[in-house]
């Protein structure tokens, strides 16, 4: 697979009788920015947001250490191993899918 989960972006892709297998790294083939929703130094809410009671992180400050993922400059990627199996014949109609 990989050399690594954390160097660039990866993909990989194998197939058998019945099913496509990915592993990806999910990091972007692109450079990606620090990010900062309200501005560095800024916090993650609005006073709307605040007020209605959505905002689960009213307490961090971009720019601040927030944990894996942050930085001085913002947030940036932090890469994670994910791994789909998919169907290589789908069949949305099947009796077994969830319908509206």
């Amino acid at each position: 697979l990989c050399d690594s989960i954390f160097t660039g972006s990866c993909m990989v892709m194998t197939t058998d009788e019945t099913h496509r297998y990915i592993t990806s790294n999910n990091v972007p083939d692109f450079f990606v920015n620090t990010y900062c929703p309200l501005g560095l130094g800024l916090g993650y809410c609005t006073d709307a947001e605040i007020a209605a009671d959505t905002c689960f992180f009213t307490d961090l400050i971009c720019g601040e250490d927030n944990g894996e993922g942050s930085n001085d400059y913002g947030d940036v990627w932090v890469a994670q191993e994910d791994n789909y199996k998919i169907l290589l014949v789908g069949d949305p109609t099947r009796d077994d899918r969830p319908s509206d």
